[in-house]
Formats: structure tokens, C-alpha cells, sequence
């Protein structure tokens, strides 16, 4: 190319000194046309050796071997960016109907509170925002996902795929008209001797409990629905040993 280059120009000076002839000069240009279309060529070939993520990263996964050829749209490698996480969650329609439309999605996130805990290594928790909410359900659960990302701190090794844990005050965009409608662990609803289902509310200053008469509603897993006009967001419940609660019993706060 270098060498087809320079014989061209030579050719033009003494072409334009009258010191050679017109047919030099096409056979020179000629040469530097058929040069510069195999480097174009070449440079190509070298282009299709490369590739370039849209964003910085760490390698994952490398899912081809060293100097093969490749398919269009073939996995080549996973990549990566960690610098921001996403944790993606999925929740019950018998808790989003509960959420208030008429909050502005660019309020939800300040009213939300959500913080993410990793299920080991810490109990730092760390700030999360939602970044979308489908808004169709999984036809198998029932459930709509909803995503949400959280910057990770420096001096932890957070990787995608590791599990945590979520906590949100979803209170403050439940909608506080008419009677309440939670969805809780099953075995949180007890019976009293007449067979009606109740629930133990927790007063949040004595930590002693009451029982609050409820309704149930549909199953969804694990959980059931009870409506409770009593009850309130925000409200605490006793979910476990309900066996041994009586009316007045102080109970213990879980803290995860």
C-alpha cells in the first residue's frame, strides 16, 4: 500500500513535469486503486476480529474457543457490568392491587424505601430504585415482576446471581380507603373455638398482643389474603408459634 502509494505520486510529479507519459501515470494509479482495495479488505478482516460491548464490563463467560469462525447472533461470551446491579422480584396481584395509581411513578421510589440486604456477608443494607414494573402477570403464578437496581458498595464482592433479600415500606403507597386487604403467611391465621380466622396484632409499644378478628380470601403459595378492617399498614403481626400466644402475650421482633 505504502509502496503503491508513493509510486503514484511519483508518477503524477513527473507526469506534471512532462517527464512521463499519461500511461505511466493510469498503469501507477491503477496499482494504488487495486492496493488500496485489498488493505480496505484486510482492514475489514481485522474489524470482524473484534468486538465491542456496548458498555464496560467484566468476562463472565467465554462460550467459544480460540480462532474459530462464528455465526451470526451466536453466543460468544457473557459479559458483565457490576458497577450497578439489578434484583428482580416478584409480587402477588393480591398485593398490587393494593398500590395507590393515583401516586406519580416519579414519587413511588421516595415513598418506597426499598433496601437491599445480600443473604450473606452483611446486614449493611443499600439503597435500591425501581426501574420497571411489567404490567402483566406470570400466567403460571400469578405474579407480576418487578426490577429494581442498587449501586453495590466497593469493599464487597456482590456478583450477579448471588440472592438478598428486600425490605420496602410498600405502606406508603397502599391506599388507605375502605377496609385493608393484606396478603400473609398462612400459618400467621389462626381459628378461635367457633372456627372464625383471626390474626395477632402486636402493639408496637408493649409488644403484647390482641387478636383481631379476619376474613380470608384467595391463596396464593405460602400466603393467604385476609381482609381486616381493623387493621392498618403499617400494623404487626405474629407469625410464628401461634400455638403457644395467648391474649396479653409479649412477643419478640424479628430482625433480619
Amino acid at each position: 500500500m505504502v509502496a503503491a502509494r508513493s509510486e503514484a505520486e511519483r508518477a503524477q510529479a513527473l507526469f506534471d513535469r512532462q517527464a512521463t507519459s499519461k500511461q505511466r501515470l493510469d498503469v501507477a494509479l491503477a496499482n494504488l486503486q487495486v492496493a488500496q482495495s485489498a488493505f480496505d479488505r484486510a482492514e475489514k478482516a481485522r474489524q470482524d476480529t473484534e468486538m465491542r460491548a456496548p458498555f464496560d464490563g467484566v468476562i463472565a463467560r467465554v462460550m467459544v474457543e480460540d480462532v474459530v469462525n462464528v455465526q451470526a447472533k451466536q453466543g460468544i461470551m457473557v459479559l458483565h457490568d457490576v458497577s450497578r446491579l439489578k434484583i428482580l422480584i416478584d409480587v402477588p396481584e393480591t398485593i398490587a392491587i393494593l398500590i395507590d395509581p393515583r401516586i406519580p411513578p416519579a414519587e413511588r421510589n421516595g415513598r418506597f424505601q426499598a433496601k437491599v440486604f445480600m443473604t450473606t456477608g452483611t446486614d449493611e443494607g443499600f439503597p435500591a430504585q425501581v426501574l420497571e414494573t411489567a404490567m402483566t402477570a406470570n400466567p403460571q403464578t400469578r405474579t407480576f415482576a418487578v426490577t429494581l437496581a442498587f449501586d453495590p458498595p466497593d469493599d464487597l464482592n456482590i456478583l450477579p446471581g448471588m440472592t438478598a433479600r428486600l425490605r420496602v415500606d410498600a405502606t406508603a403507597l397502599v391506599r388507605t380507603d375502605g377496609a385493608a386487604r393484606f396478603e400473609v403467611p398462612s400459618h400467621a391465621v389462626g381459628a378461635d373455638s367457633d372456627g372464625r380466622p383471626f390474626v395477632w396484632r402486636v402493639d408496637p409499644t408493649s409488644m403484647k398482643i390482641s387478636a383481631v378478628a379476619v376474613t380470608t380470601g384467595r391463596m396464593s403459595g405460602d400466603n393467604v389474603e385476609i381482609v381486616a378492617p381493623e387493621l392498618a399498614p403499617g400494623d404487626m403481626i405474629a407469625t410464628s408459634g401461634l400455638l403457644y400466644l395467648r391474649e396479653g402475650t409479649e412477643v419478640t421482633r424479628f430482625e433480619p
